[in-house]
C-alpha cells in the first residue's frame, strides 16, 4: 500500500487563507494609491489640451478640480472616483466642472473632442497598476508570505 505525506500543507492552506481575506485597509490602500497616480495624470493631461472654464474672476483650469472621492462600498466592492468635481458659476447659472470635462472630452456641435481624460488614463495605466501592486507586496511582506 501507498503511503503519502506532506508537510507544510496547513500552513499553506492558512496562507491561502490569509490571501483569500484581504483586508478592506489594503484595498483602501491600493485604491487610494491608484488614483492618486490617475489624479496627476488627469491634471496633466488636461493642462496640456488647455481646457479651462471662465468664471467672473479669472480663468481657471478644470484640471485644478480634478480629485479623488473617499473609498465607497458599491454592490459589494469597494470603489474609487476621479473626476472633475465642483461647480462654477456663469453668470447666474453654474455648470458642473465635470460637465465642461464631458463636453470637451466627446464634444458638440461646432466643437471637437479633446479626449484628454481618456487619453491620461490609458497612459497611466501601467503606472497605476504599479503603485498598486507596491502596496499589495508592501502587506504580503509584512505577512511574510
Amino acid at each position: 500500500m501507498a503511503d503519502f505525506r506532506c508537510d507544510g500543507l496547513d500552513s499553506l492552506l492558512a496562507d491561502m487563507r490569509a490571501l483569500a481575506e484581504l483586508p478592506d485597509e489594503v484595498v483602501d490602500g491600493m485604491l487610494n494609491a491608484g488614483a492618486d497616480v490617475v489624479v496627476e495624470a488627469q491634471k496633466r493631461k488636461i493642462r496640456s489640451y488647455g481646457i479651462y472654464a471662465t468664471d467672473n474672476q479669472a480663468t481657471k483650469h478644470v484640471a485644478d478640480s480634478v480629485k479623488k472621492t473617499d473609498v465607497k462600498l458599491q454592490r459589494d466592492a469597494r470603489v474609487i472616483y476621479v473626476y472633475p468635481q465642483g461647480t462654477r458659476r456663469r453668470g447666474k447659472s453654474t455648470t458642473r466642472n465635470a460637465e465642461i470635462a464631458f463636453i470637451n472630452e466627446y464634444g458638440k456641435q461646432g466643437q471637437k473632442a479633446r479626449p484628454a481624460i481618456r487619453d491620461a488614463n490609458e497612459e497611466c495605466a501601467e503606472s497605476t497598476t504599479a503603485a498598486q501592486a507596491k502596496v499589495y507586496d508592501e502587506w504580503l511582506t509584512s505577512k511574510n508570505l
